[in-house]
């Protein structure tokens, strides 16, 4: 699965979630047309270029990542990442 079908989907469930079952019946993933799917990962593409450009705080806390975890190389990329993702979804 790919990184922007793995986000589609859990864009799909958290809609899931927030629209009231007493309303419009919300289909799963598997009920979903193909082309419905195809255009949700479109969209999650689009996000995913979006954060192409990491904002400043993205950066910094990255680069703190990094310089906290380099006794360990292992792994060190993934502690950034988490990070950064992080700060982005503080804002």
């Amino acid at each position: 699965m790919t990184m922007a079908e793995r986000m589609a989907r859990a864009h799909h469930a958290k809609m899931r979630e927030l629209v009231p079952a007493t309303r419009v019946p919300f289909p799963s993933w598997e009920e979903l047309s193909d082309n419905t799917r195809n255009m949700q990962i479109e969209c999650a593409r689009a996000v995913l270029e979006a954060m192409r450009e990491p904002t400043p705080k993205m950066l910094k806390v990255g680069a703190d990542a990094i310089d906290h975890f380099l006794v360990d190389a292992d792994g060190t990329e993934i502690h950034a990442w988490h990070a950064m993702i992080d700060a982005a979804l503080k804002d």
